[in-house]
């Protein structure tokens, strides 16, 4: 019996999403978060915007794998992720081609038509619009190309594998870590809070707000007196964290859902003169998710309180796997 390799792409991979089960699943969801790299870094960015194409010679019968990529641009957690993929399909001797999403969900879809007509064996993508995704998935398996998902994932039963990490959880980890630290200052878990909120339109950033808010919610003392939503750029992060330090400082603690954001507050604090570190009058705490080497500086010198991270490295690897 002749079996097409696309259709043992596919039962591979949903044998594949058994394996993985206790790490991800639908109530955990996607990771949208960006990041693992460092904003200062700009080899971390992901490149250009262009769409660009990463060959490896695997010999005859290698698999070609399109990677439709959420956004690049200067994320340098998604050039992380990015890299990932690259350095795993030259390893296996996959063909890949890595397109850039630009944050836009209309320009994911139609890279991955694009991805289609090329006659790809497989895509691999982290949806920037989980509902938006279904097309995209619906339209590849049309022309019987499994869809995988990663960091992301679409609203559909139709993906064979997911890989992310739990949001939820983390986030919800974060405000624990958050009420400890206002703990340690105020000896209660009292104060309060600023939250950056990433833009509600993806099952990963719903849940890194949701799984925060809910950990919020178990402390009568700690309050959530704002929240900011940003275009998840580093700059708009910076200037939303600005303005409200400037309407109103009086707030203890400020939880940041992403590299970027975590980022952004750094810069920030610096810009209205309220850096302080760790035991210093003044010293707003800040816990967030992801962390990349400024971020890590800033926690070995007391500036951020701590960061909840994510192995990004290996999400797109795991896909490819059992492609």
């Amino acid at each position: 019996m002749t079996v097409s390799r696309r259709n043992l792409i596919k039962t591979l991979g949903a044998t594949g999403s058994i394996a993985l089960a206790g790490c991800s699943s639908s109530n955990d969801g996607d990771d949208g978060g960006s990041d693992g790299g460092d904003g200062s870094d700009s080899s971390g960015d992901g490149g250009s915007t262009q769409t660009s194409t990463k060959t490896t010679s695997g010999g005859d019968g290698s698999y070609h794998i399109g990677f439709a990529i959420m956004g690049l641009g200067g994320d340098p957690w998604m050039g992380a992720f990015r890299k990932g993929a690259e350095w795993y399909a030259e390893d296996q001797g996959l063909e890949l081609t890595v397109t850039d999403g630009e944050f836009d969900s209309a320009k994911q879809i139609n890279d991955a038509k694009r991805l289609v007509r090329q006659d790809v064996d497989a895509i691999l993508t982290s949806p920037v619009q989980s509902d938006a995704a279904v097309t995209m998935v619906e339209e590849a398996n049309a022309e019987n190309i499994p869809v995988f998902t990663a960091n992301s994932t679409a609203a559909t039963s139709e993906v064979p594998m997911f890989t992310a990490f739990g949001n939820q959880d983390a986030a919800n980890s974060a405000a624990g870590v958050m009420a400890n630290r206002l703990e340690e200052r105020y000896g209660s878990p009292e104060g309060r809070v600023v939250e950056v909120l990433l833009p509600q339109d993806t099952e990963t950033f719903v849940q890194r707000h949701e799984g925060f808010v809910s950990g919020m919610e178990e402390y009568d003392d700690i309050e959530i007196i704002a929240q900011l939503e940003y275009d998840q750029t580093q700059e708009d992060a910076a200037n939303k964290i600005s303005t409200q330090l400037q309407r109103d400082d009086d707030f203890d603690a400020l939880y940041c859902p992403d590299l970027l954001s975590g980022l952004a507050s750094m810069s920030a604090f610096e810009n209205e003169g309220v850096k302080e570190p760790i035991g210093n009058e003044g010293h707003i705490t800040t816990v967030g998710l992801d962390a990349g080497p400024n971020t890590l500086n800033a926690i070995r010198n007391d500036y951020f309180d701590a960061a909840i991270d994510q192995p990004n490295l290996f999400y797109a690897h795991h896909d490819e796997v059992h492609c």
